[in-house]
């Protein structure tokens, strides 16, 4: 796996981009996430799917790397919020509204320390 990640020329699909940024997450490599996100939504920029990904990377970063937390945060949330705008009552919207509601009990966490 880690040889088509480093090899542009092979990922002819966007949803390989999906599915090595699943990967990446799962192997703690939030930044990689992030960046294939971002290039499956340059290819698929309407996918509320990928969009939902690319917010749950965010998230997980900002839990586990101290370094850009407030900024991780932000775009978690911004993402979340772009999400529920596009479809107000769809499933994924609700599943950005609980990882929202989370994302704000960590915040509020963070902000009494």
């Amino acid at each position: 796996m880690s040889n088509i990640m480093n090899n542009k020329n092979k990922v002819k699909y966007p949803s390989q981009y999906v599915v090595l940024g699943q990967y990446s997450v799962l192997q703690g490599d939030y930044d990689k996430a992030v960046d294939l996100y971002r290039k499956a939504l340059e290819k698929m920029p309407c996918n509320r799917k990928v969009l939902y990904f690319l917010a749950n990377a965010y998230f997980r970063k900002a839990v586990n790397d101290k370094t850009d937390k407030a900024r991780s945060y932000r775009n978690a949330f911004c993402n979340y919020e772009k999400i529920i705008r596009s479809e107000p009552e769809g499933p994924i919207s609700n599943m950005a509204r609980k990882k929202m509601a989370e994302l704000r009990k960590e915040v509020d966490i963070d902000l009494g320390e």
